[in-house]
């Protein structure tokens, strides 16, 4: 017995048909896409600078801690009957030693801003198309 529902093939005509309904929809689908990144846009900006803002006044805020911290030590080293002079140069070496060590860390750090490992395929690459 024959095929009841034999699988039909498209014609030109339908296709050119889904294609004419297809044409709108795309440009619809684009538009409500591009709307979406401008609006991303304008709330990534305004992030940024709330980012910025936050970021001054958390610096300000950590400096006052710090400067607070450092009276304290020194009240404390004068308290031990240290001159001022001394309990002055132990926090500058205090204050050295933590910035030696926050330079090191930092670096470390930047070494991996630097895509290291695509720097270093491009230059195998180079090597190679250069041999």
């Amino acid at each position: 017995m024959a095929n009841a529902n034999p699988k039909k093939k498209p014609t030109l005509s339908k296709a050119i048909l889904n294609l004419i309904i297809l044409v709108p929809t795309f440009f619809s689908v684009l538009g409500k896409i591009a709307t979406l990144v401008e609006f991303e846009a304008r709330v990534a900006g305004k992030s940024l600078i709330r980012l910025i803002v936050l970021s001054v006044v958390f610096g300000s805020l950590l400096t006052a801690t710090w400067i607070g911290v450092l009276a304290i030590l020194f009240s404390y080293l004068q308290s031990l009957l240290l001159t001022p002079l001394l309990s002055l140069f132990i926090i500058l070496l205090l204050n050295i030693v933590l910035l030696v060590i926050i330079g090191f860390c930092l670096n470390g750090t930047k070494k991996n801003l630097l895509f290291p490992e695509i720097r270093n395929q491009l230059r195998y690459l180079h090597r190679i198309f250069r041999d």
